[in-house]
């Protein structure tokens, strides 16, 4: 994650605790890969925590019907 305080508050808000929680990352984000953003989530215990890593090199995410079939098949009602 390339803000501190970004990165910061994610365990603030104990993240790590929320259930069912799914992340989708694109594999070059430039405000943190997926590489990146899966050893924090490791570092701050959020083993329940669903990673999904998607094509990409921006942090754009605008294909909204694979999130939304990510989420549902994650237990996101």
């Amino acid at each position: 994650i390339t803000n501190p305080l970004f990165s910061t508050s994610l365990e603030e808000y104990g993240l790590q605790n929320i259930t069912p929680l799914t992340i989708v990352q694109n594999t070059n984000d430039p405000y943190g890969s997926f590489a990146v953003v899966q050893a924090f989530m490791a570092k701050i215990g959020a083993t329940q925590a669903t990673l999904v890593e998607t094509p990409g090199q921006t942090h754009d995410y605008e294909d909204y019907e694979q999130y939304s079939s990510l989420l549902l098949e994650n237990g996101h009602y």
